[in-house]
């Protein structure tokens, strides 16, 4: 379910860095980090731009990367907001590892070119 600004409970979740209920809600539904909401913000990007790194990797190592939404507003991903937030350099270095050889990583244009 959402609530009237399109977020779920793993949103909220993020939103307030709570850890352990990311988890609980991951284990019990994966697709959840699919889910868009209102603003056009994936759960991953959320944790990333708010700088909440332990959930970020959490979500993307308990999650298959087609079961999980890189987006975020304005035509960003979550690297973006990674690169704009000053990531810690293990998250980094992490990100690449997983996705080195996924199209993900090919250049994207976002608002702001």
């Amino acid at each position: 379910m959402k609530n009237f600004e399109g977020d779920t409970a793993l949103h909220e979740a993020v939103r307030h860095n709570g850890f352990e209920i990311v988890k609980l809600l991951i284990h019990e539904d994966s697709n959840l980090a699919s889910v868009l909401n209102g603003y056009g913000e994936s759960p991953l990007f959320m944790a990333v731009d708010r700088c909440f790194y332990e959930i970020a990797l959490l979500i993307l190592n308990a999650t298959a990367p087609n079961n999980c939404s890189f987006d975020g507003r304005n035509g960003m991903n979550f690297l973006h907001a990674a690169v704009i937030r000053a990531p810690i350099p293990k998250f980094v270095h992490e990100v690449f590892f997983k996705f080195s050889s996924s199209s993900m990583l090919e250049k994207a244009d976002d608002d702001f070119g």
